[in-house]
């Protein structure tokens, strides 16, 4: 199947591939808010606030939408549920399992391991029988090595195995898992509705977690207002939703790689707002996983058999 969908009036595939870069690019920005706003306030409250402005933000935005322009067909409304809970299942065990393996290990090392799932989605597209080109395999290959030199710091003698490393593999998982169930669902889905469904699911069960974990007050996610809003508007409902969109038209193993950029956005955003230091190693890491995402498209069209 051709996941590149040439209609009259839409954008070309490398236009997909772009925003799909855009979006990761914004993502690596929103690294910046998070940082800043668990200064403030508990881990499940920030998700839950974030994400409850984003569902209610997308309802709204499905609903306008609904009325404005009418398609013929409608989208299978049951596989858009559907398709946006198992999406939101996976976005929220990918983030809890994160947020709890960052305790006991280092940014670097975590990233780096969470970041894994370039090279888990094309494994898992051979259990569908999608197998990648070989071009997307050496874009894997280049674009984890990349990775390493960003998020691993010199001399720190590499990556230890312990329980938050372990974690942060199970989160590598569930992301792979998120990204799979795009590239399955998006196809028939309304994606306006798909994205609210998501937001809401996240929403739901990192509601009932700060009840029981974070002891919530309104004070704390007002002092964090800002970050919230911008996580809530740009990274959810902007990004989130043109993730759908760009995957609806691009083959997965290339859309982890281009989101696997978002170390490379994250380390950039960090040296100019936050003023982080950022030495050689790390710009060739940037570089490569730059170079990655380039190898992995030439030459040639993008197929799954």
């Amino acid at each position: 199947m051709n996941k590149t969908n040439n209609k009259a009036g839409g954008l070309q595939p490398i236009g997909y591939e772009v925003l799909l870069l855009f979006v990761t690019m914004l993502w690596g920005s929103t690294f910046v808010a998070q940082s800043v706003a668990m200064d403030r306030i508990r881990p499940f409250t920030f998700v839950f606030a974030r994400f409850l402005i984003s569902a209610i933000a997308l309802m709204f935005v499905s609903l306008a939408a609904g009325r404005i322009h009418r398609r013929s067909p409608r989208p299978d409304f049951t596989k858009t549920a559907i398709g946006g809970i198992m999406c939101g299942l996976a976005l929220f065990s990918a983030s809890i399992t994160q947020q709890y393996g960052l305790v006991t290990t280092t940014v670097g090392e975590g990233s780096f391991i969470s970041a894994c799932y370039i090279v888990f989605v094309p494994i898992a597209g051979l259990l569908f029988h999608r197998k990648p080109p070989l071009r997307a395999w050496i874009g894997v290959a280049v674009a984890m090595v990349g990775l390493y030199f960003i998020s691993v710091e010199r001399g720190s003698g590499g990556i230890t195995i312990s329980k938050g490393n372990l974690l942060m593999l199970v989160s590598a998982l569930c992301y792979t898992w998120q990204i799979l169930a795009i590239d399955r669902y998006s196809k028939d889905a309304d994606l306006l509705w798909m994205a609210f469904f998501e937001f809401a699911t996240i929403a739901v069960l990192s509601g009932i977690a700060m009840m029981i974990f974070d002891k919530p007050s309104f004070s704390a996610v007002t002092s964090a207002w800002r970050e919230i809003l911008y996580a809530a508007l740009v990274s959810g409902c902007i990004c989130y939703t043109l993730q759908l969109v760009a995957q609806k038209h691009i083959e997965a193993t290339l859309a982890s790689l281009i989101m696997g950029t978002e170390a490379v956005f994250a380390t950039l955003s960090g040296w100019l707002i936050l003023h982080e230091n950022i030495g050689w190693y790390k710009l060739i890491g940037c570089a490569m996983v730059m170079a990655a995402i380039i190898v992995a498209q030439l030459p040639g069209k993008r197929e799954i058999s």
